[in-house]
This record gives structure tokens, sequence and C-alpha cells, in this order.
């Protein structure tokens, strides 16, 4: 039971650090369009993002019986 709480307090986690992510990302890209700053890429590790995402929503899928395949 305390797994389960456990797991739920780090999927909000990670949903707010989601929603802090979009808001950051709104506010770039007014500051793009206004010209006040540039981009410059940088190197990701695109399994490190995809098993963020599965995990945030690994509740939804439980609760609608949806299999993925890892």
């Amino acid at each position: 039971m305390l797994t389960a709480f456990l797991d739920a307090a780090n999927t909000i986690s990670l949903f707010a650090g989601h929603q802090m992510r979009i808001v950051d990302d709104i506010v770039t890209l007014s500051k793009l369009d206004s010209g006040l700053i540039s981009v410059t890429p940088v190197d990701v590790q695109p399994l490190v993002v995809v098993e963020q995402v599965v995990k945030m929503f690994q509740p939804e899928v439980r609760a609608h019986d949806v299999n993925l395949i890892k």
C-alpha cells in the first residue's frame, strides 16, 4: 500500500514537472517570437525521455488495462 502511495506521489511530481516545462516553453516561444533569445541545439537521451513519458501515463495505462511492450 505504501508503495502505491509513493508511486502516486512520484507520478504527481512528474506531471507537475511536465506542466512547468510547458509553461516555460510558452514563455520561451514568446521570447523567440520577440527576438529576445536564440536557439542552440543540445544533446538528449531519447530513452530517458521516453521512460519518463511512459512513467507519467502509467496510472492511465493500468486503469484502462493497456499493455505496453518494453
